[in-house]
């Protein structure tokens, strides 16, 4: 079984004087990935290996979250995912070998979006209600796979094992 974990970056600034790939995090944004990361810490559920655009924004998510983790996770900051496509996502996560079985893909909307539910097939209802209404910075979907390999990975084959936005993880205890 393969799990892969789709990140949006937290929430960003509105503009940076530097460009859109340079924008940074907002305070809020900052805040929701130590609500998300303390939540994945708490839950066991961290990656083997991440793959993250090379924004500054998804750059940002990701350190933040490491810094929480109790772990050593892999890291790769990728140029091409930068606002990149589902079917570009999908390229990457089908080069992926070695021994990650859990992946974090840090990205952009709409792909991760159109890629989350491309990918998903069957799995909690409510949560698949709620991933088609909307994909907010910080939301995370966990996709599992009966697959042993990433290049099996494929439209429709994912078990949506969970859906996580930042407001009820701000609440949560």
């Amino acid at each position: 079984m393969l799990r892969l974990m789709l990140l949006r970056h937290a929430k960003a600034e509105a503009d940076s004087a530097e460009g859109d790939h340079s924008r940074r995090l907002s305070p809020r944004g900052m805040q929701d990935v130590t609500h998300l990361g303390d939540y994945l810490a708490g839950e066991s559920l961290l990656p083997d290996l991440i793959l993250a655009s090379s924004a500054t924004r998804t750059a940002m998510t990701m350190t933040g979250l490491l810094a929480i983790w109790p772990e050593h996770v892999a890291v790769r900051l990728i140029s091409t995912l930068y606002n990149a496509g589902a079917s570009a996502l999908l390229d990457e996560i089908h080069r992926q070998r070695g021994d990650a079985r859990t992946l974090m893909l840090v990205g952009h909307n709409p792909g991760i979006a159109e890629l989350a539910l491309g990918l998903t097939g069957s799995g909690d209802r409510y949560a698949l209600a709620r991933l088609r209404q909307k994909f907010p910075p910080c939301a995370l979907a966990v996709l599992d796979f009966a697959s042993d390999s990433w290049g099996e990975v494929a439209p429709g084959e994912g078990r949506l094992e969970r859906y996580l936005t930042p407001g009820p993880l701000e609440a949560a205890p």
